[in-house]
């Protein structure tokens, strides 16, 4: 049914559905509501309480896009997805050797993957859900790109392949800009506040003598354009300061895009530890 929906329709009628889709969870998601708000009380001292309100409000907005977003990734044709984006900065992409591309928690997030996906071969690092109907759907819509690109999705907790992938040349995109359950980690700034972040890319990229390069999508109306940027320099040397690089740059681009960055989840707080990085040591 929603392949057939995304024929029909134009996607500027579901974004416009997506808008209002966040405009009603504002009102009733309070806790995430309330987790927004506190974030960007933290991110953002200099605006008022009114415009706090205002921007928290604009990042649901956001949210139900990106819920849209994601659906048209996993269901609309494939020449109507090339036809809505622009990729830049292939130029700098090593080429015949492992290259990280790293993208933040972003409400465009799934569909700048996707995107990506279909204009290169990528294996995108990805984290399985909770509720097993909804992964299910996820990685078949993700795993559709395999058969017309080669782009693939790995499990994050499958090491030892992102490992080989990267040894052999391959391009991996991972999203690994929040503090999370898997691996070491290392306390940075970000907005004045200082925040748990794993340092697992730091020591993948040193494993693998991998470049790291930051990827960023900006939308249009109608459309998206991807941005592959220079690698950062002397990454993989330090975590720490890897991982400062790293939120450094997220920080830039956030403050562009306020309103698209991930502030529902919890930014502000502790971290866990596992054994993700105990491979690479």
């Amino acid at each position: 049914m929603l392949k057939v929906l995304f024929r029909i329709f134009p996607l500027r009628f579901f974004l416009w559905f997506g808008r209002r889709m966040g405009e009603v969870g504002f009102v009733i998601i309070k806790k995430r509501r309330k987790i927004a708000l506190e974030n960007i009380k933290k991110a953002f001292p200099e605006l008022s309480a009114k415009q706090q309100k205002r921007l928290a409000l604009n990042h649901f907005r956001s949210l139900g896009m990106g819920l849209i977003e994601a659906l048209c990734s996993w269901n609309a044709d494939f020449n109507k997805l090339r036809e809505i984006a622009k990729v830049e900065g292939m130029e700098n992409v090593p080429q015949n050797k492992g290259a990280i591309i790293m993208f933040f928690h972003f409400t465009s997030l799934e569909i700048g993957c996707s995107l990506l996906g279909l204009a290169t071969r990528v294996a995108a690092v990805y984290r399985k859900q909770n509720n097993t109907r909804f992964n299910a759907v996820m990685e078949q819509g993700r795993n559709r790109f395999e058969d017309k690109t080669g782009s693939i999705i790995i499990d994050k907790n499958d090491l030892r392949f992102v490992l080989k992938y990267l040894k052999n040349g391959g391009k991996v995109v991972i999203a690994s800009d929040q503090n999370s359950t898997a691996g070491n980690w290392t306390f940075v700034d970000f907005f004045g506040q200082k925040v748990p972040v794993t340092t697992a890319v730091s020591k993948l990229a040193k494993a693998t003598e991998s470049k790291v390069l930051p990827l960023s999508v900006r939308k249009g109306k109608t459309s998206y354009k991807l941005k592959i940027h220079p690698a950062f320099t002397n990454f993989g040397q330090d975590p720490k300061q890897d991982a400062q690089t790293m939120m450094n740059w997220l920080e830039t681009e956030a403050r562009q895009i306020p309103e698209q960055y991930l502030w529902t989840h919890r930014i502000f707080k502790s971290p866990h530890k596992n054994s993700y990085t105990r491979l690479l040591k």
